[in-house]
């Protein structure tokens, strides 16, 4: 022990700088302690914040999602209407509708309950020829989303609808002299039995109008797919247009005049003349 003491005392002046340096080290352990504890503790403050911008994302997207995939039915429900020529008739499966008579729909003007208005009237005196309910504004109608609701009272009436309101366009009609029940078709623009909806007697078209348009739409995938094929076969010059499309423009330019052939004709060494064709765009 005696030793220890001697050896400390005189070394009295290295001993100060061990322990200056043992302060230091501490000094820094505490500085990293205080670094590692702030980074710790602000760490959940933003993921915190992170996950309340993402929950926030994610519930603007939900509604977005709900709004688009909302049945037509939620936000306004088909119209139930009594009338005394035609009232609505509720369908739940599509084999409901086997029992129902064949054939072409009545006239336009003989299934209608309300006389249609004329066109040079006010659109606010227009009403629906189903339900009766008369239009709301023109402005107001231009501003509305599909899904919003409206005064009961009161319809919204597409402008290709022949006067039939968004609701009824949607429901199914019994016709009471023939007993045939029928529904609107938004592509052929008028009413049609509702045997040509066994495809579906919820969706907006009839089954030939569906088709047409499954046709339609394959045709123009495969055309815009050959056309794609073309252009990545067509061999570039000087890595601009297309060959075909500079043939295209050669051959409408010298159609429309605007191309000049001149010949011309010079006389070689050997007394020997040639021809050469010179084209200018005019």
């Amino acid at each position: 022990m005696n030793t220890i003491v001697t050896a400390s005392t005189d070394k009295e002046g290295s001993g100060h700088r061990a322990g200056g340096t043992l302060l230091q080290v501490l000094q820094s352990a505490m500085l990293v302690d205080d670094m590692i504890s702030l980074s710790s503790s602000s760490a959940p403050m933003k993921r915190g914040a992170v996950s309340n911008q993402d929950e926030r994302s994610e519930t603007k997207k939900r509604k977005k999602q709900e709004r688009r995939g909302r049945p037509a039915n939620e936000a306004f429900r088909a119209m139930h209407y009594t009338g005394r020529v035609s009232s609505t008739i509720h369908l739940i499966a599509s084999h409901q509708i086997n029992d129902f008579p064949n054939g072409n729909a009545p006239a336009y003007t003989q299934i209608i309950n309300h006389p249609r208005q004329s066109k040079k009237k006010d659109v606010s005196s227009r009403r629906c020829v189903m339900c009766g309910r008369i239009s709301i504004q023109k402005h107001q109608q231009q501003h509305l989303h599909p899904h919003d609701s409206i005064d009961p009272l009161h319809a919204v009436i597409p402008m290709q609808n022949k006067d039939v309101c968004r609701e009824c366009d949607r429901a199914s009609w019994i016709h009471h002299s023939t007993g045939m029940v029928i529904k609107w078709c938004k592509g052929c623009k008028r009413f049609e039995n509702i045997l040509k909806f066994q495809g579906s007697i919820f969706a907006s078209k009839c089954d030939s109008c569906r088709e047409r348009g499954r046709i339609g739409y394959f045709e123009r995938v495969a055309r815009k797919k050959k056309e794609g094929e073309d252009n990545d076969t067509t061999p570039l010059i000087n890595n601009q247009q297309p060959l075909n499309k500079n043939m295209n423009h050669f051959h409408s330019l010298h159609q429309k005049g605007g191309l000049t052939t001149t010949t011309t004709t010079t006389t070689t060494t050997e007394g020997e003349q040639q021809e050469k064709e010179v084209t200018t765009t005019v």
